[in-house]
């Protein structure tokens, strides 16, 4: 026997969301501190584990957080991970579109799972 699998292909995906989304909204830090925290919620989702109209939303966001290491200007700063590193070099405009791009890939799993 096999493991069984959820009526939902979306139910581990909308979880890691849904804990995501929640820890961007509270906290006592702004998002440059907020993004680095959700990563690992983040990584746990594959384009493929989402519908196919988010995928390349989805792609997006992982590119976001990890497509470039950091310019360093001045004196080295020792950061713990690359996401760390490229969402302290991100401006601020940037890290709310990627925030708010979660919360809209969020949403919408939300809404296409909830729908079958």
């Amino acid at each position: 026997m096999g493991r069984s699998r959820s009526a939902n292909p979306y139910a581990a995906a909308r979880g890691h969301l849904i804990r995501a989304v929640a820890a961007l909204a509270v906290g006592p830090d702004d998002l440059r501190a907020r993004l680095p925290r959700v990563a690992p919620l983040l990584r746990r989702i594959r384009p493929a584990d989402l519908p196919g109209v988010l995928r390349d939303d989805w792609r997006w966001v992982l590119a976001q957080l990890t497509q470039r290491p950091p310019r360093l200007r001045g004196r080295p700063v020792a950061w713990v991970t690359l996401v760390d590193a490229r969402v302290a070099t991100m401006r601020t405009a940037r890290r709310v579109q990627v925030a708010q791009r979660i919360v809209y890939v969020a949403e919408r799993v939300r809404t296409i799972a909830g729908a079958e």
